[in-house]
């Protein structure tokens, strides 16, 4: 999430993306995927439920879709330097994580929770806008934040150009 806000936030206000950051924060991510697909595997086999996970029910391909696409994926992608130490394959990789998140819960309720309750569940359109308002809230809270106290470090232009060997007026007359 760290990664999609702060390609978000460089974009919305003309930064460039902390790539080496976000790069260093995959090889944390990744380890912590590896755990909890570990953990998963090893939950089913206690459990003695790991067959059912291939018998074809909605379930199971739900299961399988969120291991595979949500969690193996990022994984490897996070595992290859070429991808990991780009812009677009970290950001890529971090949606599929944040996603698999959601699609995780998703999974509890439609497939687990409600099919034990014997029905089927469905949010209604108050639900969803309810859902959407505080999402929105959270968006304008954080942009307030952001524009209003110093979060966000400026970046150096002046030094930028001195480097490139360009001239770089910075407002600021210099007395001997």
């Amino acid at each position: 999430m760290v990664t999609i806000e702060g390609t978000l936030a460089a974009r919305a206000y003309n930064r460039k993306p902390e790539t080496p950051i976000f790069s260093s924060l995959t090889k944390v991510t990744m380890c912590m995927l590896i755990v909890y697909f570990i953990v998963k595997m090893i939950d089913l086999n206690y459990r003695g439920v790991y067959s059912m996970a291939f018998n074809g029910s909605f379930e199971s391909n739900m299961f399988l879709v969120e291991m595979i696409l949500f969690v193996l994926v990022p994984i490897f992608m996070y595992a290859i330097p070429a991808i990991r130490n780009t812009q677009w394959g970290v950001l890529t990789a971090s949606i599929l994580v944040v996603a698999g998140v959601v699609f995780n819960r998703m999974n509890v309720v439609f497939t687990g929770m409600a099919q034990s309750a014997g029905g089927h569940y469905f949010p209604s359109i108050w639900e969803w806008l309810i859902t959407l308002g505080m999402w929105s809230v959270l968006a304008l809270a954080y942009l307030f934040v952001v524009e209003n106290f110093p979060i966000l470090v400026k970046e150096d232009h002046e030094q930028e150009g001195l480097s490139s060997g360009k001239s770089v007026s910075t407002g600021r007359s210099v007395e001997a």
